[in-house]
């Protein structure tokens, strides 16, 4: 994604959801680390979410991918600390 696409995305949450006004460290994490996703799946994701909730999305709810897209590891190792260890 470009900075562009960045700021429609942010654009179009905060129109969506009045209340939600993105800290300018998440603008930033997502300029850092969604380069390689697509905006066009990014965007589905979000129509998506908004026709089911009535509350902003997550942001691993706007990246996550059906497998063999391409993009599953683009959210970084740092998530690797959240997710569910085996046998817990």
């Amino acid at each position: 994604m470009t900075k562009e696409e960045v700021v429609h995305l942010f654009v179009l949450i905060e129109m969506v959801y009045p209340y939600c006004v993105p800290k300018s460290e998440t603008v930033t994490h997502w300029f850092d680390h969604c380069r390689d996703l697509d905006f066009g799946k990014v965007i589905a994701n979000l129509k998506r979410h908004m026709k089911r909730s009535p509350y902003p999305p997550a942001y691993i709810e706007l990246t996550e991918f059906s497998p063999g897209t391409g993009t599953e590891n683009c959210i970084g190792s740092w998530m690797e600390e959240y997710k569910p260890r085996k046998g817990a």
